[in-house]
């Protein structure tokens, strides 16, 4: 096991044993013998407590000199708790983060709470008193009810086509499975294959839809299941998904896609859901790498964080228009209006992309002052997307960017807070 290197040390030459820090360690980590203090390694939480009330300044932080940094290509600053105790009257430890990050360091560790949102929202479905699930169903359409919400959904695509809740409509057009970005310039080259297979035109059919009703841990569900086909308009499958759609009695959705790519196929653009929000859901929030558009390979700009943002300030506006504004290593996003919030989260970091112009009207576009608004607010949320590389005038993503996965599983949970 490898050894806990604690960030509090001891000068016993200052030390009084005057018992100060004996008084005021939260963990009674601090004994005094022959007249010194001796720090308890199996108790101190480095809190740096002791730091911050000792009279003779004998309790240091462990430090290093600035110059350390300039040894390493990728630093990480990793604060020990005993950082912040070094400050009187620290109310809010984003001030330190983001002080380090003026320092030079290229990530900062975030504290636990700013990872809870995501764990929150995963866990929220709760099933309310009084509350019931209806579903109604024909040959075309399967609409799970509640006193609540209404969710349509469509059989002949294994999609939710129409989604209202706490009477706000959520989605303006059906969502859909989704597998290209308009082209970047580094894109040039494999573009012509991406058009080749119609990867900028797919088409989703289910093959068949089933609906089960459960309950887990006394919360009841509908659980939908199609198994559905991603199609070029007149060439192989592109990809099967087993899609499954979990909504429960509060409105609710956990998505579960498990995914097979046509192995002879070249590797995807990307892989996700796209939805067609009202236009006015425009705020955004989310717990990823920002506030900087970031790829796979084009993220150094970028640190890890909660950021607020709005639709308009996401998108990066090339003077030709190409897929942009993309957030990856995400754990959660929403976007709101007054009386709306939907969010989206997942165990497993994804990418998410919010904006007002649809990847085919960033496609057929030659410069930017020619694009029109879709009238929507444009939300993907993706597994991943391949890398940027540089192929406008050298090589293409290295490997360990490029999407080359054949066979994975794509979760999420869909959340809505609304009032009528």
């Amino acid at each position: 096991m490898e050894e806990y290197v604690h960030s509090v040390t001891l000068d016993s030459d200052a030390c009084r044993g005057c018992i100060t820090c004996v008084k005021r360690c939260p963990t009674e980590a601090i004994r005094v013998r022959n007249g010194k203090a001796r720090i308890l390694k199996e108790r101190c939480i480095d809190c740096g407590e002791c730091i911050r009330v000792c009279p003779h300044h004998a309790k240091r932080a462990v430090t290093d000199h600035l110059a350390e940094m300039e040894r390493y290509r990728y630093t990480i600053a990793l604060p020990a708790p005993a950082l912040y105790g070094q400050f009187n009257n620290l109310d809010d430890a984003e001030v330190v983060l983001a002080g380090l990050l003026e320092m030079g360091f290229d990530e900062v560790e975030l504290t636990e709470d700013q990872c809870a949102p995501a764990r929150k929202l995963l866990d929220m479905p709760m099933e309310r008193e009084g509350s019931g699930l209806t579903v109604r169903e024909d040959d075309h359409y399967l609409t799970v009810v509640s006193e609540k919400f209404c969710y349509t959904y469509d059989k002949l695509k294994g999609l939710f086509s129409r989604m209202v809740n706490a009477n706000q409509n959520l989605l303006e057009h059906p969502m859909e499975y989704n597998v290209w970005r308009a082209p970047t310039d580094n894109d040039r080259n494999i573009r012509s294959i991406w058009e080749e297979c119609h990867y900028e035109r797919p088409a989703a059919r289910a093959y068949g839809t089933s609906c089960e009703n459960g309950e887990k841990d006394g919360r009841k569900y509908v659980e939908i299941a199609s198994d559905v086909s991603l199609s070029s308009v007149y060439k192989q499958r592109i990809v099967d998904i087993r899609a499954a759609w979990r909504v429960w009695a509060d409105g609710s959705v956990d998505v579960r896609l498990d995914v097979k790519k046509d192995p002879k196929l070249p590797r995807l653009p990307r892989f996700g859901v796209r939805m067609m929000l009202p236009q006015d859901m425009r705020q955004v929030e989310y717990y990823g790498l920002g506030p900087m558009e970031s790829y796979a390979d084009k993220r150094r700009a970028s640190y890890h964080g909660r950021f607020t943002e709005t639709v308009d300030s996401l998108f990066e506006d090339y003077i030709r228009p190409q897929e942009n504004g993309s957030h990856c290593d995400v754990s959660f996003v929403e976007l709101s209006r007054e009386n709306v919030k939907l969010s989206v989260a997942a165990e497993k970091p994804f990418s998410f992309n919010a904006s007002r112009y649809t990847q085919e009207e960033l496609t057929e576009k030659a410069h930017n002052f020619e694009l029109v608004p879709s009238g929507h607010t444009v939300l993907c949320i993706d597994y991943t997307q391949d890398g940027i590389g540089s192929n406008s005038c050298g090589p293409g993503p290295e490997k360990q960017y490029q999407f080359l996965e054949e066979e994975f599983t794509f979760a999420f949970g869909i959340r809505v807070e609304g009032q009528a």
